[in-house]
């Protein structure tokens, strides 16, 4: 009865006059109308119906991914370089050219500014998810211009002679403070974006695994989908850094992995009746096997950028081999990926997977 109060209100506004017979028509109508827009909309905003067409939510929440995934690794690194390179006071510990400390990429900068502007005007409605967004622009913003006033400087003194004057000094310990918080603030909205993002992409990932059960029961389309959404955590975690944090995560991708397998040997011959597949065992595999390999080094304290790199490298492998995977042979409705997402091949079961890569 709620969700009708506001029809109510309306239909009470329309009724309140005088009506003639020659206005009936046009008041039927106009009331007809007004139920039907209202009705359109109540179903767009309810909390379920971001998953009710979870390739709609998939396809706007890549614009947050990409934004993220474009400046956040890279926003990280500039700090830890920055702070290698200068001292407590912002004064420069060497001369030496400062090529690898170079600003925020414009192009990563520029899809966090579409993200902002285009992402509000698509289906469903997501303001948490919006409004994280806008704030983690303005923080990266910030940042970036804080970075290349310092940059500026660093540019400056690498062609000064002598030490810097007390007015230098101050102004570059100035510096380094404002950037230090520009970079917490920046923290403080990637993390809030981050919450947000995961979120949705659980809504998806959820609705997604909903829709190919009820279709065709925990075959390995199911199997398939629900490893690499269930790889993704770790992914995740690897974007604070690699840490002991992350061995939760990996315990889920190893699970994830036994269940896999354990239905492929129960079910021998159906990887063969699906296209693609080979390539994409192959993906899960080398990713599992790179993922078990950082697990060791992050518990020996040697985990370095490499490795980590090459676990983000073998899950990129292991979305777009999950892009193609077609499951028409294996007697389902002949949708394959194409039911359950949009990504680059055009299914919805890719744009849930490549939207969290």
């Amino acid at each position: 009865m709620m969700r009708f109060f506001g029809v109510f209100a309306v239909v009470g506004g329309i009724l309140g006059g005088a009506c003639t017979q020659d206005t009936s028509a046009q008041i039927k109508d106009a009331l007809e109308e007004t139920i039907k827009d209202k009705l359109k909309k109540e179903e767009v905003d309810a909390p379920g119906a971001a998953v009710a067409q979870p390739e709609l939510l998939a396809n706007k929440l890549g614009l947050y991914i990409e934004c993220a995934r474009a400046t956040d690794a890279a926003v990280r690194e500039r700090q830890r370089l920055y702070l290698a390179r200068v001292d407590e006071g912002g004064i420069p510990r060497t001369k030496e050219p400062r090529e690898e400390l170079g600003p925020i990429p414009e192009q990563g900068v520029e899809r966090c500014m579409k993200a902002r502007k285009e992402g509000p005007h698509l289906q469903p409605p997501q303001a948490d998810l919006e409004a994280k967004t806008a704030a983690y622009v303005d923080a990266l913003t910030a940042y970036r211009e804080r970075l290349a006033a310092a940059l500026a400087s660093i540019d400056a003194l690498a062609t000064h002679r002598g030490q810097p004057d007390p007015a230098t000094r101050e102004r570059l310990s100035a510096e380094r403070s404002a950037l230090v918080s520009a970079y917490d603030a920046w923290v403080a909205a990637a993390e809030g974006l981050g919450i947000e993002i995961a979120a949705s992409q659980e809504r998806v990932d959820t609705a997604v695994l909903e829709r190919i059960e009820r279709r065709s029961g925990r075959g390995l389309e199911y199997q398939s989908r629900a490893f690499v959404m269930r790889s993704r955590p770790l992914i995740q975690c690897l974007g604070e850094g690699p840490t002991s944090a992350c061995e939760a995560a990996y315990f889920t991708l190893e699970e994830a992995h036994g269940e896999l397998h354990a239905y492929l040997e129960a079910h021998p011959d159906e990887g063969a009746r699906v296209f693609w597949f080979d390539h994409f065992i192959t993906s899960a595999d080398e990713y599992f096997t790179a993922a078990r390999a950082l697990l060791g080094r992050i518990r020996g304290g040697d985990a370095g950028r490499a490795e980590v790199d090459k676990v983000l490298a073998e899950f990129g492998d292991l979305v777009r081999d999950a892009s193609n995977l077609r499951f028409d042979r294996l007697g389902q409705r002949g949708e394959g990926a194409a039911a359950e997402g949009a990504g680059d091949s055009g299914g919805a079961a890719a744009a849930a997977e490549s939207a969290g890569e």
